[in-house]
């Protein structure tokens, strides 16, 4: 037992976001109006993870020694000097391996002529971003004792917990390294505490950076062991801001802001019993107590009073990450709730494709109608849930979590967000340290609930190596559990479900997609509904029914059959072929389902849930659809609102306007569905001086 450690409530962490904060500012398009100001830059050539003569196969680390990979690294290196030829300013930061790209300060012409580039794939506009929580505890901030710590309530601790079915919390998670982008980290909290954890894998490449200038002593080489296994801070985005970190801040990988130490402590912290100044014992620990613990911060406090994270330093982070080696990567903090193809998405699609699997907050901003945020199927986007009962209904959806659909447009909505649900309300886990010692504290937030499901992604991972991150992401949504209440359970609230461990190791069924399918995807979002995913969107049903197709896999150890049933309203059907399958063991079934509208109105959501059932195994996903009622006629075109008054062609019309105004040269014009041409021509026209 640790004895005397502060438990902290009610104090706000200077970088929070706070629920009822602005919409997260998003990048500029680059199709949009330029200014001067910090850019990415992201060029055509794959990056490192996905170029196919250096990334790993078979779900290998991203080995970035190798003789190809120094190769290929100077090849990207020299395009990108090619492009850096048509600007004044030196990047501030190049990236090789999540991405391909560059970022730097801009004029706005620099950036213009940048977009038009055909070796340049997209330049975005950035601007800070927000860590996604909000501080309150229980009972107005007081602590008190609490029994319902997340583990207890997901069934990993305790008897036939899921910890003892994987061999024990140490075993929860072992071999993964799991990352952290956020505030840094408190390593002298016992949750991180390197006693009994085995080395990590010899694959592992991560560093412990000591920290620069007057703070080059707040993160020793000490504070890494075999539990904290790295320590890295990005901060060059911020400064071409021209921010500088406050005093009180670190410019090192130490935590001073409670945010970071909080969601690593809710992933992976270790198993500690905890007795405050009153005498409550709490007994601490994250989703996988054996997982070892990476911290690349990327937030920081200001000195002009400001606080946030550049997304220049996330990618830089994230580009860091999967050259170390990590297994699963956390990223609670905002993104653009309005693009497909936001560069730190994008980083994060190509660190799935090398492996990793990458949880994130679905925001906070809902009570804003600011929508869900981190639109990329690659991801698992997190929404924030009650599991304390003096909390709410359990489990059920935060109101200020979230929601969808995706804010883009109505034919493109074929993607379901937020993906899944997990603890997100008054969570109970690490602070920042002080000169008293360690911390523990209450937080809120969607930033809370993306570690629980980037922990227990560890879990799946360390027992199931051979999984893509896609098949992990979906062994959870299909085995989630239903909410305690409707709206939770609407699947533009809370996903798929509440996370469900203890039905997650014995999915049944996957569904697993892969780069290719993702960049399928972006180059026609309107038809994703056909994405492999464990859902089915669409967003614009015609008068003829819509059908999917879905490869679903058997990673069990035996053949199964699965019958397929619908439950929805009457008026979305949904048809499943074969209705019976059999999917061998450790093979695959094509099915294809057929969804038509036969009665609601065109602009109304409905969604129904499809379940595929094999004894005690239920595999269910979430069906959404939208659009016409099949069998009705098409809308007739509308009648033209335009009558010609005189003449009988478009030049009889402007001969005749042109002498009713001889002295003007007018050229008239009407445009738009259904309008005749009654107005179309000019007296050039008339004359014959210009073409028909």
């Amino acid at each position: 037992m640790v004895a005397g450690i502060s438990l902290v409530a009610g104090l706000a962490p200077a970088a929070a976001s706070a629920i009822d904060g602005p919409a997260p500012a998003g990048p500029v398009s680059a199709t949009g109006d330029f200014q001067d100001g910090t850019y990415i830059v992201v060029l055509n050539d794959l990056p490192l993870a996905t170029n196919p003569g250096t990334a790993g196969s078979d779900l290998a680390k991203t080995d970035t020694t190798s003789a190809d990979a120094v190769a290929y690294t100077d090849r990207l290196l020299a395009q990108q000097d090619a492009v850096l030829q048509g600007v004044a300013a030196e990047p501030t930061y190049r990236y090789t391996v999540a991405l391909n790209g560059f970022s730097a300060t801009l004029t706005a012409a620099e950036a213009a002529a940048l977009s038009q580039r055909s070796d340049v794939a997209s330049v975005t506009k950035s601007s800070l971003r927000q860590l996604q929580e909000v501080v309150n505890g229980p009972d107005g901030g007081m602590p008190q004792p609490d029994t319902e710590i997340s583990p207890d309530v997901l069934g990993l601790r305790g008897q036939g917990g899921v910890w003892s079915q994987v061999g024990g919390p140490l075993s929860a998670g072992a071999g993964t390294v799991v990352g952290v982008i956020d505030s840094g980290i408190a390593f002298d909290n016992p949750a991180f505490a390197g006693e009994g954890i085995p080395a990590p894998p010899a694959s592992w490449s991560g560093e412990c950076e000591t920290g620069e200038g007057d703070d080059a002593g707040d993160f020793p080489a000490s504070a890494c062991t075999n539990k904290l296994v790295g320590g890295r801070y990005f901060v060059e985005g911020a400064r071409s801001y021209g921010l500088e970190v406050a005093d009180e801040d670190s410019v090192s990988p130490l935590d001073t802001d409670n945010h970071g130490s909080h969601v690593a402590g809710t992933a992976a912290g270790r198993e500690v019993s905890v007795e405050d100044t009153g005498g409550n014992t709490y007994e601490m620990a994250g989703m996988v107590p054996g997982a070892h613990v990476a911290a690349y911060k990327v937030c920081y406090d200001f000195s002009n009073g400001s606080a946030g994270c550049a997304p220049e330093d996330s990618i830089a982070a994230i580009d860091a990450a999967v050259a170390d080696g990590v297994d699963v990567l956390n990223f609670s903090i905002s993104g653009d709730p309005e693009t497909l193809e936001d560069p730190v998405d994008l980083a994060f699609k190509n660190a799935a494709a090398a492996g990793v699997f990458s949880a994130a907050s679905a925001g906070n901003s809902a009570g804003d109608d600011v929508p869900v945020a981190h639109l990329g199927p690659w991801q698992t986007t997190v929404a924030a849930a009650v599991h304390r009962e003096e909390d709410g209904p359990v489990p059920s959806v935060g109101s200020f979590s979230g929601r969808g659909p995706i804010s883009v447009d109505a034919e493109d909505q074929t993607i379901l967000k937020p993906d899944i649900g997990a603890p997100g309300i008054n969570v109970l886990a690490a602070y920042a340290s002080d000169a008293d010692g360690p911390n523990w504290g209450y937080l809120t937030g969607t930033s809370m609930s993306s570690p629980h499901i980037a922990g227990l992604g560890a879990l799946l991972a360390a027992e199931y190596p051979d999984w893509s991150p896609m098949a992990i992401k979906s062994a959870m949504q299909t085995s989630a559990a239903d909410y305690a209440n409707a709206e939770s359970n609407q699947a533009f609230v809370g996903g798929t479900g509440f996370v469900e461990p203890r039905d997650f190791l014995n999915p049944g069924l996957v569904f697993d997609s892969t780069e290719a399918d993702w960049d399928a995807f972006l180059a026609d979002p309107s038809t994703g509904y056909d994405l492999n995913a464990a859902y089915v969107h669409i967003p614009q049903l015609g008068t003829e029914p819509t059908t999917v197709t879905r490869t679903v896999t058997n990673p069990g150890s035996a053949d199964a059959t699965f019958e397929a049933s619908f439950a929805g309203p009457d008026t979305l059907s949904v048809t499943v072929e074969p209705a019976s399958a059999t999917v061998p063991a450790g093979g695959t079934a094509e099915v294809t389902i057929t969804v038509a509208n036969t009665g609601a109105p065109t602009d109304e959501w409905q969604e129904g849930d499809l379940s595929w059932t094999s004894g005690d195994t239920v595999v269910e996903i979430p069906v959404l659809a939208r659009g016409q009622v099949a069998g009705e006629d098409p809308e007739p075109e509308p009648e033209p609102m335009v009558e010609r008054v005189f003449g009988s062609d478009r030049y009889d019309t402007a001969a005749e306007i042109s002498a009713l105004y001889p002295d003007i040269e007018t050229v008239y014009v009407a445009s738009g569905t259904g309008f005749a041409d009654a107005m179309s021509g000019s007296p050039a026209a008339s004359q014959g001086s210009c073409p028909g």
